[in-house]
């Protein structure tokens, strides 16, 4: 009997517990949902977020969106596509020239006046040199979206809307892949060959980038993997081909958080309570129930269930 008295109490406490933690996560659940009801997340782009974003821009201090101001822009954004051009030229040299002798293809390079002859000295070196130049030319291209979504922004915006195709071949006359599409002639349509040649082009052809892309990326992992696992150099080897790996990863991270859409969350109601507190007290008040009155309304819930603690 004495065993039981002192047993009992931690049984309760643990079937409590067992009982708790499902009823805990449930509501966690449930009040996530509902603050996801009053602050939603959005998937966006850096892209899209720029779009939004000019969407609420106002003239400040004479600083319009108009032809000038995308004149501007057009002219950086040409130098710096140059230079990234530039720089995406010499890397894939250069990987060719590494490439080919970690495949026993001894050939010589000549670069910026420099007669570059392989040495696993060298190899290893350029290796690491590419790697820095190709994060740098990753936070240039970052640079280089940014005045991109801009200048679509603009051109969507002030320029005519029959003149958007003819303004994106000019600028973007690198990467502007569709066929001219007729605005003033909407009688004229494409008919289904067309239609079709274009859509398994452009499969086509995005297969093809993809497919140069993944070569690439694998025949320099091989290579990284052959410095790393079979080190001519010992620990410097190694600690090259770390180096470059580590800096590739975040290189990854960094092209994620810069091209591919991302959750953001939306506190409009925040604006909204805050002009309400401006202008109408009490009406902020009775907005505020209106918004917070799920939440409240799990928590009281809780606490009279035992639960939580009232606070």
């Amino acid at each position: 009997m004495t065993v039981w008295k002192r047993i009992k109490p931690s049984l309760q406490s643990a079937k409590f517990y067992a009982l708790w933690l499902p009823v805990m996560i449930a509501f966690k659940l449930r009040e996530r949902r509902a603050y996801n009801e009053i602050s939603p997340k959005l998937w966006l782009s850096s892209g899209e977020l720029i779009y939004r974003d000019l969407e609420m821009y106002d003239e400040v201090d004479g600083h319009k969106l108009d032809k000038s101001f995308l004149d501007e822009l057009v002219k950086t954004r040409t130098d710096l596509h140059d230079k990234i051009a530039k720089r995406l030229i010499l890397t894939l040299c250069v990987f060719s020239f590494l490439f080919a002798n970690f495949l026993s293809l001894k050939i010589d390079f000549k670069v910026g006046g420099f007669d570059l002859k392989y040495s696993p000295a060298i190899a290893q070196g350029l290796l690491l040199v590419t790697n820095m130049i190709a994060v740098h030319t990753l936070m240039m291209q970052n640079s280089l979206h940014i005045l991109d979504s801009t200048i679509k922004f603009i051109v969507i915006k002030s320029i005519p809307p029959e003149l958007h195709q003819i303004y994106f071949a000019k600028i973007f006359n690198r990467e502007h892949y569709p066929s001219y599409t007729p605005y003033n002639l909407p009688h004229i349509t494409f008919n289904p060959l067309n239609t079709f040649m274009g859509k398994y082009t452009a499969v086509a052809f995005l297969t093809l980038l993809c497919g140069s892309g993944l070569i690439y990326v694998a025949c320099n992992i091989w290579m990284i993997y052959d410095m790393i696992f079979n080190p001519k150099f010992g620990w410097i080897s190694i600690s090259i081909g770390a180096y470059i790996v580590i800096t590739g990863i975040f290189a990854f991270l960094y092209m994620i958080i810069t091209r591919f859409k991302l959750p953001y969350t939306d506190y409009t109601h925040n604006q909204e309570l805050e002009l309400l507190g401006q202008i109408d007290p009490d009406r902020r008040a009775l907005r505020s129930s209106e918004i917070y009155d799920k939440l409240i309304s799990l928590r009281r819930e809780m606490v009279e269930r035992g639960y939580l603690k009232k606070v």
